[in-house]
């Protein structure tokens, strides 16, 4: 990401638990290099975890935010 953008961030602003699940909301951010477009996206993050390790990961973000930045 580094490479591509510029002040690129990923900022959670909450948390939710259920037994081995984890969900963690929050805001992409950044300054796309080539397009010098900025953009702003809702994301969501759900982890499974198995002795306090991370197993797998999903993400769903608002696309549509980073395909604007790109274009």
């Amino acid at each position: 990401m580094a490479t591509e953008w510029t002040d690129y961030q990923a900022k959670t602003h909450t948390f939710l638990a259920d037994g081995n699940y984890v969900a963690a909301f929050g805001i992409y951010s950044g300054v796309y290099k080539i397009t010098g477009k900025a953009m702003t996206a809702s994301f969501a993050h759900l982890y499974r975890l198995e002795d306090g390790k991370i197993m797998t990961m999903e993400q769903y973000v608002d696309s549509a935010s980073v395909m604007s930045a790109l274009a």
